[in-house]
């Protein structure tokens, strides 16, 4: 039978630095009443329920508890005295639970029961003979990223040939596998925590698996959701062409060139008739002065058509120049 229960917990090792003091602060506590109580249920065997409790709340320390191999000889102490406290109060059914929890949670771990007397070292082999005839089964655990696993708070390893299967950068594209075989009878907490930093907050799941089939093989998957990539930033488009605007309109240019050119010729012909007879049919000024009354004079009025027709020309050919240049040299060349 599988019972699976995830339950979103804040493990000590991912939490805040501040968080993470005040953790260790209530588990030393925590550590403290177990030991005291411990020590109470000696001397006072009706104190068992609150020493039942303290051994639930150190349990729920996981990752200490991991860490802290005389912590957990205490707990094993505790469910030891647990039982016997029981034991004396009639209770066989509870007195076997706690037996059973000592012997699940120490693992390899040796169980001193005979240091309690032989009353209670009786009643711990009868209930190790009958988990052995029970059977066994064993917990698998998948994960799709890089992560640690604990069972009942002692830290499971996975095995060489399986690291190096999900050893890939991110461990993104194999898994790690942990298993745990030769499991008694009962039920067991997994812890899983995600160390990939890819996973929001590191996601921290418990999970309680109970083993009653013989030769049962629990699979548990730990597939966490990953933080999303982020989108790439889009390429920014271009700048849009401007076609450069022209000085002035083509026609105005051309016309302003062509108004100077024909003042320029203007101007010229003024100039040529300056100083002739006004209407002298060929007459020469100078020995023919007695027939030539009157003489052209232009040579103001060609002059300034001369100059004011070589600025127009050149104002309008300097301006059709630089527009041409500056219209048609952004046009893509034509293909050969």
């Amino acid at each position: 039978m599988f019972a699976l229960t995830p339950i979103a917990l804040g493990w000590l090792l991912f939490g805040e630095p501040e968080a993470q003091l005040d953790a260790s602060a209530d588990y030393r506590a925590a550590v403290s009443e177990l030991e005291a109580l411990n020590l109470a249920v000696n001397r006072s065997p009706d104190e068992h329920p609150a020493l039942a409790r303290a051994i639930e709340r150190v349990t729920e320390f996981a990752d200490e508890l991991a860490h802290d191999e005389q912590a957990r000889e205490l707990r094993t102490l505790a469910l030891l005295n647990l039982a016997r406290a029981r034991l004396r109060a009639d209770d066989e059914e509870g007195a076997g639970q706690a037996i059973d929890e000592a012997i699940r949670a120490a693992g390899d771990a040796e169980v001193p029961a005979r240091s309690f007397g032989p009353t209670l070292a009786d009643f711990y082999a009868k209930r190790l003979g009958a988990l052995e005839e029970w059977g066994q089964g064993a917990i698998q655990v998948e994960c799709s990223v890089a992560c640690r696993v604990l069972i009942d708070e002692r830290e499971v390893e996975a095995s060489a040939s399986e690291v190096e299967a999900g050893a890939s950068e991110h461990f993104n594209t194999s898994e790690l596998y942990f298993n745990t075989s030769e499991l008694y009878f009962g039920t067991y907490r997994v812890w899983i925590a995600s160390e990939d930093e890819r996973v929001e907050g590191l996601a921290i799941a418990r999970h309680e698996v109970i083993i009653d089939i013989d030769g049962e093989v629990e699979t548990i998957t730990y597939a966490p959701a990953l933080i999303p990539e982020p989108e790439p930033e889009p390429i920014p488009e271009p700048p849009p062409v401007v076609a450069p605007k022209r000085l002035l309109p083509r026609w105005a240019e051309l016309a302003t060139l062509v108004a100077g050119a024909g003042l320029i010729i203007t101007g010229g012909a003024l100039l040529s008739q300056d100083g002739k007879c006004i209407g002298g049919g060929g007459l020469d000024p100078m020995t023919d002065a007695q027939r030539c009354p009157q003489l052209w004079e232009s040579t103001a009025g060609g002059a300034a058509s001369l100059a004011l027709g070589a600025a127009l020309a050149v104002t309008g050919g300097v301006m059709l120049a630089v527009d041409e240049v500056r219209v048609n040299g952004n046009k893509a060349p034509a293909p050969c």
